[in-house]
């Protein structure tokens, strides 16, 4: 069953097709559900896609061509991450809310747990352990997430995505 934020506004999820997997890792990080392989043969994405509800995401014009027409799949064009994510934002007209960022695991695509700051000083580096204050964990992957130097950067490239885009949107409206 999809996420929702509201009944009116569903929150898209994502299958990606094999030369997506950069954008796959930021569609998570943003806080969408995507499913993404690079194992996965065209009938066995679309066939997930359908089941699951999901809108494809492709750059294979074949793959496209086959599931053109349909309001579930969107062709990226571009090569750079950044102007990806700007053109699934735009096609959608959906800008995540910055609540959602950082809750899903980047690299399996759980949703990430509360994970007590007590049980990381067994799992994490003590200078970690001594600079957090909180941390999160994958159930699926047992990854730990916390607050660190990597996620600063990130927040600073979603937040440059989002001004572009918010300024894009307003200039169309």
């Amino acid at each position: 069953m999809p996420e929702r934020e509201n009944q009116e506004n569903p929150i898209p999820r994502f299958a990606a097709d094999c030369m997506l997997g950069k954008l796959a890792k930021w569609l998570r990080i943003l806080g969408f559900d995507t499913a993404y392989s690079n194992g996965w043969k065209d009938r066995e994405l679309l066939s997930l896609a359908r089941a699951e509800g999901r809108v494809l995401l492709t750059r294979d014009t074949r793959l496209f061509r086959r599931v053109s027409g349909s309001d579930r799949v969107i062709f990226i064009e571009n090569d750079s991450f950044r102007s990806q994510i700007q053109e699934v934002i735009s096609h959608l007209n959906f800008l995540p809310p910055p609540e959602r960022f950082f809750t899903r695991c980047s690299w399996c695509n759980h949703s990430l747990v509360d994970f007590p700051r007590g049980e990381a000083r067994a799992r994490v580096p003590d200078y970690v352990f001594e600079t957090q204050e909180s941390f999160a964990f994958c159930p699926g992957c047992e990854r730990i997430y916390w607050g660190g130097t990597h996620r600063r950067m990130a927040k600073e490239i979603l937040d440059k995505i989002r001004l572009i885009t918010e300024c894009c949107s307003k200039n169309m409206g």
